[in-house]
């Protein structure tokens, strides 16, 4: 929660699907069909990967629509064709900013 709250602060922005996150600046856009989520990660560059599962629906649909997935850097995945698709990032680093202007 605390990694969404510093990109909102950096004014990116923000699209939640499924769960709804109370959290300033976000757009919850809740449930929506599988043709809207192609649409929308097809306009997206990343996505966060939740630690429940990373191999997904979701996150395979970010893989096939050229998302990058940021994991958190406890989240250990090693699958040698679509390791480039992943970024891992600590969570609760205060450098946030910098990675993200590297990018």
């Amino acid at each position: 929660m605390n990694f969404i709250k510093k990109l909102v602060h950096l004014n990116l922005k923000i699209y939640v699907v499924g769960d709804k996150l109370n959290t300033e600046g976000v757009k919850n856009l809740g449930r929506i069909s599988h043709k809207n989520l192609q649409n929308l990660l097809s306009k997206s560059r990343y996505s966060i990967a939740s630690g429940e599962n990373i191999l997904s629906f979701f996150t395979l649909d970010c893989i096939n629509n050229n998302v990058k997935i940021i994991l958190n850097t406890n989240q250990n995945i090693n699958i040698k064709n679509i390791n480039n698709n992943f970024i891992k990032l600590n969570f609760k680093s205060n450098l946030i900013a910098n990675k993200f202007k590297s990018f």
